[in-house]
């Protein structure tokens, strides 16, 4: 039985978003890494990865 509260275009827009802040996400750690920034601003890659994470959880279970 479907319980999710989220149908179609929804659920593609919050897969889409969690794969685009997914590669947000690598892209911020690579180039903060590749000069040198220091460990706290890295720290700050974290956010994305967050939202990339809800994102997709939420396209999963359709909530």
């Amino acid at each position: 039985m479907d319980t999710g509260n989220i149908a179609g275009r929804q659920i593609t827009q919050r897969r889409v978003l969690g794969w685009i802040m997914l590669l947000v996400g690598l892209g911020a750690g690579a180039i903060l890494i590749a000069t040198g920034a220091p460990r706290w601003t890295r720290l700050l890659t974290a956010l994305p990865f967050v939202f990339a994470a809800l994102g997709l959880a939420q396209a999963r279970e359709k909530v």
